[in-house]
């Protein structure tokens, strides 16, 4: 899953770097929460033009039930900043 630090950026600028920003909406979710997930493991991966982009590696299951699972964890730890209802 591919992710942007707020350190480096904002939910707007995260917003506008999305092939259609008008589609999307923005969440937050605090790294120590994810990395509190087992199996999901959290690395900064700055490209070129996003200073910001970070990586969330280990939802790529084939263990469906499992992946759901960590779904549902990410979900309880998910706050909305840019709602699809505001766009």
């Amino acid at each position: 899953m591919s992710v942007d630090w707020d350190k480096y950026g904002s939910a707007e600028t995260t917003r506008q770097q999305a092939p259609k920003p008008a589609d999307n909406g923005v969440i937050s979710m605090p790294v120590a929460g994810i990395r509190h997930i087992e199996g999901l493991k959290v690395e900064h991966t700055p490209e070129p033009l996003n200073r910001a982009h970070a990586e969330v590696f280990g939802l790529g299951l084939t263990d469906r039930e499992r992946q759901t699972e960590m779904r549902l964890l990410l979900l309880g730890i998910s706050q909305i900043l840019i709602p699809l209802s505001d766009l």
